[in-house]
């Protein structure tokens, strides 16, 4: 016992095992502190709605009920996706992928909860001899160009939704989920740029409807010259035969290659320049 009058507690000094007891407390406290809260989560599952087999590499979007993209991600080869929710609440869960029409559902998801839905793709119908203008692409602005090309149902479509969820260094690292595409770093600058291993495993690249010669004061790589947090949207074509006929001249300029085209602000409410007259 210390005197009081001291300046000092008259508290009995703590013992050995008080003061193990007291630091297990302080951890707890601190783990619990740490841990991440109860989530919630939708799973998801694409299927061919004719045969009843799995559709890998969809898209799947889950939108809030004000029409913010809350998740998104793709379909694996099972045609499976699980996607962590930050809220519960009432959700639209869409699927697109080339060669379907788009599907979709509503789920409601509990806290702490999991949501299952089966989404099913009809395949999208094949056109023959027929043309069909549905544009005009002098007049029509970077964003409108996009839509366009997505209505379409060729390639993958990042709109501004998806690249904003995204923080990445390179504009490359924004396709890194991408079915068909792998984001490899660069030896000696750990630049990393997409790669795709689809068709004669080549890319080309637009920016803004326009090929990317390199950009001022160095002239470099495109994923060293473009800023991602410039990029508000990305078109992928991971090979040839997925390139629009409009931008296919653009995609020989190595052979027959893949096409990425990213949009910035400056092409995105600007009139599109990067596609054929005819």
């Amino acid at each position: 016992m210390l005197l009081s009058g001291t300046g000092f507690s008259t508290t009995p000094a703590a013992t050995g095992d008080d003061v193990n007891v007291r630091i297990a407390g302080s951890l707890c406290i601190l783990l619990l502190a740490a841990a991440p809260g109860a989530a919630q989560t939708v799973r998801v599952s694409v299927v061919d709605q004719a045969s009843g087999g799995p559709v890998a590499g969809a898209m799947v979007r889950v939108e809030a009920e004000d029409g913010d993209l809350a998740q998104a991600g793709f379909s694996d080869e099972h045609g499976e996706i699980e996607l962590r929710l930050d809220d519960p609440g009432r959700y639209a869960v869409g699927a697109a992928r080339a060669g379907y029409l788009p599907g979709a559902d509503t789920v409601e998801v509990q806290a702490s909860g999991r949501a299952t839905t089966v989404l099913r793709l009809r395949p999208r119908p094949l056109a023959l001899d027929t043309v069909t203008v549905v544009a005009s692409r002098e007049r029509e602005v970077g964003k409108q160009t996009f839509e366009r090309r997505w209505a379409a149902g060729n390639g993958i479509y990042l709109d501004s939704a998806y690249v904003e969820r995204r923080r990445v260094l390179f504009p490359g690292e924004l396709l890194s989920s991408v079915p068909g595409i792998e984001v490899l770093a660069e030896h000696g600058t750990g630049v990393r740029r997409p790669v795709t291993r689809r068709g004669n495993q080549c890319l080309a690249y637009l920016v803004n409807g326009l090929p990317f010669y390199g950009g001022w004061p160095r002239w470099g790589p495109l994923e060293q010259t473009l800023r991602s947090g410039d990029v508000v949207a990305v078109e992928v074509y991971r090979e040839f035969d997925e390139v629009p006929a409009e931008l296919q001249r653009h995609a020989r300029a190595r052979g027959r290659c893949g096409l990425i085209v990213y949009w910035t602000e400056d092409g995105w409410d600007s009139p599109s320049r990067g596609a054929d007259p005819d």
